[in-house]
């Protein structure tokens, strides 16, 4: 009888860190999914632009064209890092640390892949 409650005291623990385990994970992968949705939200952007200059309105002027053109695509190749620092902790904290902004270590995190 000992052994049994020995046994679901360990398993109970084993599954308490899993649980913490796929807590993270499910946490990481909602930031991924934002950092998606944003850079897909860009490209939609970018791509209503071109339909919008080359296929309803072609007088648009040579200056504004490539006003909008050039802002949109610093724009959309700029997004992505800051999108990692804003949403993912392993990174912003490895930035933080790195401008000496961050007080003492990092922190580890069970399913950093840096």
């Amino acid at each position: 009888m000992a052994c049994y409650f020995v046994l679901v005291y360990f398993f109970k623990a084993r599954f308490r860190t899993l649980s913490e385990a796929a807590r993270e994970r499910n946490h990481q992968e909602q930031q991924l999914i934002y950092i998606s949705l944003i850079v897909c939200t860009l490209e939609i952007i970018n791509f209503l632009f071109y339909i919008y200059v080359f296929g309803i309105n072609t007088k648009v002027d040579t200056r504004v064209f490539y006003f909008f053109y050039n802002a949109l695509n610093d724009i959309y190749s700029a997004a992505p890092p800051y999108l990692l620092i804003v949403f993912c902790t392993p990174v912003r904290e490895r930035v933080l640390t790195l401008l000496h902004l961050n007080s003492g270590r990092p922190k580890t995190e069970l399913l950093s892949t840096f």
